[in-house]
């Protein structure tokens, strides 16, 4: 399923990486994580999900420091 939205051509790891970073560490929203990303909240949803297993709702509640 296509996620409109989003930039999947360049998305990288580290990008994906930045986002979890975030989410550990700071309070933004997934829409303050998304953006800084390049993402949509939508298209970063699933792209963290695709890469990491897990919603970024909950890697955040796992790895949040």
């Amino acid at each position: 399923m296509a996620v409109p939205h989003d930039r999947p051509d360049s998305l990288s790891v580290g990008d994906i990486r930045a986002g979890a970073v975030l989410l550990e560490s700071a309070d933004l929203p997934i829409d303050g994580v998304a953006g800084p990303v390049g993402l949509t909240a939508a298209g970063f949803r699933h792209h963290f999900r695709e890469a990491m297993g897990v919603s970024p709702s909950t890697y955040r509640r796992q790895f949040r420091r």
